[in-house]
């Protein structure tokens, strides 16, 4: 796992769907991330988790409670409206993120970690902000 802290934006994974995003913001793409961590019956692999949390924080922050962590980049783009309006998505990200905590490669490599309590207080943040 390429991550060096324990908030939702610290990982490469994270960064790079983060990145395509922004290019090319749709609500789509966030229902479909939000949406493959629920479809899937096997282990939830980290890269797909990592990203879902990412699309989580985005359904957070346009609904108007960002995590005070948001990479400057993310706040910019925040700044400006893009026609999303991510409110209804708010259950879906929660679904998500409850699966991700449940059981999940990035889950097992957060707890196999030093940082297991930051990263779970960090996903109890994420949570909360979701309504």
């Amino acid at each position: 796992m390429a991550a060096w802290a324990a908030d939702s934006f610290s990982n490469d994974d994270a960064l790079d769907w983060l990145e395509a995003f922004t290019q090319a913001p749709t609500l789509e793409m966030l229902r479909d991330t939000l949406d493959s961590i629920l479809a899937e019956d096997e282990d939830l692999e980290a890269p797909d988790c990592s990203e879902a949390i990412v699309a989580a924080e985005i359904v957070a922050s346009l609904s108007g409670r960002p995590s005070p962590k948001i990479p400057d980049d993310l706040r910019d783009w925040l700044a400006t409206d893009h026609g999303l309006d991510t409110k209804a998505m708010a259950p879906l990200a929660r679904k998500a993120t409850a699966r991700i905590l449940a059981g999940s490669e990035l889950q097992e490599l957060w707890d196999q970690s030093d940082s297991k309590a930051a990263w779970r207080a960090e996903m109890a943040d994420l949570v909360t902000r979701l309504g």
